[in-house]
């Protein structure tokens, strides 16, 4: 039976975390650059007008750095693939059902698939590495009591979704 989930995206949940993961990383690189500038600086003749327009020159190109990492997030969130459908497949095979997740786009980045509403299915499947649009069959076994517990309820309103879809098209 196919189940057909729709990405609930929490944009300024991923922002937020990927804004001051970014920041940390572009202060240090600012901090950096504006070591090696002074460092470049009073290593030669501080009152050589060249120097200056390269201390200057240095100084406006990490500001320019510095701004451009500030908004890498927001540029790289919108184009992941956050938005979208997922397909979850459960098969009975061997005393146990199987589920197969399609849809997942290329390039999520796999530390922040949790956000997906309640969708702690793909949070799993990224953690054992499959981040592809084809996701192979994984046990339901192993999943968690939550995971469980959470596919069983999509997939009794599912059902009972088609039930009624069916008792309304026959009257």
């Amino acid at each position: 039976m196919e189940i057909k989930i729709i990405f609930d995206p929490k944009y300024k949940h991923y922002l937020r975390e990927r804004f001051f993961h970014n920041l940390n990383f572009t202060i240090g690189i600012f901090l950096l650059a504006c070591i090696l500038v002074y460092i470049f600086a009073t290593w030669f003749d501080k009152h050589n007008t060249f120097i200056s327009i390269i201390v200057s020159l240095g100084f406006i190109a990490a500001i320019i750095l510095f701004i451009s990492c500030l908004f890498l997030p927001f540029s790289r969130g919108k184009n992941k693939g956050f938005k979208g459908k997922i397909t979850v497949t459960l098969n009975e095979y061997n005393d146990d059902y199987y589920i197969k997740i399609t849809g997942i786009k290329r390039n999520i980045n796999v530390r922040y698939s949790g956000i997906v509403n309640y969708l702690e299915v793909s949070k799993y499947f990224c953690t054992i590495g499959i981040n592809n649009k084809e996701c192979v069959d994984v046990p339901l076994s192993l999943l968690t009591l939550d995971q469980k517990e959470y596919l069983n309820n999509v997939y009794t309103y599912y059902t009972t979704k088609k039930k009624l879809l069916k008792e309304n098209t026959k009257k």
